[in-house]
């Protein structure tokens, strides 16, 4: 299931958006206390939840230069 934001697909997947709620919250609370007044575990968790992030994007962006590789070859099989 997803939702448009913009153009950009948006997953709203019950896990991922847990996720993302707990970040965000977390990363609230460390603008207005400050990182180092995180508790442990909350600092852990936060990095943890913003790494997890990053690996999706980071898929995300390869399986779209996957795509468009595949379609610029298709493109030049056409062209030639």
């Amino acid at each position: 299931m997803g939702a448009k934001s913009g153009s950009r697909k948006v997953n709203v997947e019950a896990p991922f958006r847990d996720d993302m709620e707990r970040l965000v919250s977390l990363l609230l609370k460390m603008i207005f206390i400050g990182f180092d007044e995180l508790e442990m575990s909350e600092r852990v968790e936060a990095v943890e939840l913003f790494g997890r992030k990053l690996k999706h994007d980071v898929s995300d962006v390869y399986t779209r230069l996957a795509s468009l590789e595949e379609k610029v070859e298709l493109l030049e099989q056409h062209i030639s």
